[in-house]
């Protein structure tokens, strides 16, 4: 079958292509219309380390590795039971896994998109999960502090034992306060650390439902179906014809081998007398 029969087999039965596919776009649309709407609060939040006031600046790869690393942190599960709890909205932290998604971007800036049933609930998670996050990134920072001041208030404390020990030796009470000096410095140096900000950039929340989209999907079926039942209408037409063709051959076969070996053919008044030659003898 070439390009022009494919279309005239579509053509001369395009109206069950069209009724067809009308009802599987009426169908689509009715479903669709009976999902539950979607409403989205969209977040951006952008990430500064604290190396930066320390350090005088960092590379930006640092940056946008830390964007990535909180993006990562905000939808785990200890993140999002405590943004479940500060959103208010009864739910667990399971359930709100299924509403949340984070993801970063080159530039050190984290989206947030979270969705629900109504605009209230998906504001009020985006916020609680905004809260979250910040108090997970500074639980993280007080317990790297507390990892880095620990070895060194032991020291610390080492020392002092030390220098009570030794107060009837000038120079080694010397040496000693001398350390625990520079012990101190360096405890404050580091219990003090600037921790990462992150910081709201915008807030927005869709007007109307993000899904479902009756419109849309009805007409993405209207297509789908148009196609499917367009080919359906082009097999079915082939095997027809085909079907139709052996028919025929096997009708014009019969036709060409004659009367099969054994059979009498009788004629009757008028051919025995205009051909002579294929008179059979009348055995009654």
């Amino acid at each position: 079958m070439d390009l022009v029969d494919h279309a005239r087999a579509i053509w001369d039965r395009r109206w069950y292509v069209i009724l067809a596919s009308m009802v599987v776009s009426a169908v689509a649309f009715a479903w669709s219309s009976s999902r539950p709407r979607v409403f989205q609060t969209a977040l951006t939040i952008s990430v500064e380390s604290g190396r930066a006031v320390t350090d005088g600046g960092v590379p930006r790869e640092y940056v946008s590795f830390l964007a990535f690393r909180y993006a990562e942190v905000a939808t785990t599960t200890p993140v999002l039971d405590d943004a479940a709890t500060r959103s208010g909205l009864g739910i667990s932290g399971a359930e709100a896994a299924g509403h949340v998604a984070a993801k970063s971007s080159d530039d050190a800036f984290i989206h947030i998109a979270v969705t629900g049933p109504s605009t209230h609930a998906t504001a009020a998670l985006a916020h609680g999960l905004a809260d979250a996050l910040v108090a997970a990134v500074g639980a993280e920072h007080a317990r790297t502090v507390e990892g880095l001041v620990a070895p060194l208030e032991r020291e610390r404390q080492g020392l002092q034992r030390e220098l009570e020990a030794s107060r009837t030796d000038s120079v080694a009470e010397a040496v000693v306060k001398a350390r625990l000096e520079g012990l101190v410095n360096s405890e404050n140096a580091r219990r003090y650390l600037p921790p990462d900000r992150l910081v709201l950039i915008s807030e927005g929340t869709a007007p109307g439902p993000v899904a479902p989209h009756p419109s849309r999907d009805a007409f993405l079926a209207l297509l789908a179906a148009a196609i499917v039942n367009a080919e359906l209408v082009v097999v079915f037409s082939s095997l027809r014809a085909r079907h139709s063709t052996q028919t025929r051959g096997g009708e014009n076969g019969q036709r060409a081998a004659g009367p099969a070996p054994g059979t009498v053919t009788v004629l009757g008044e008028a051919a025995r007398s205009r051909y002579p030659a294929y008179n059979v003898p009348n055995d009654r």
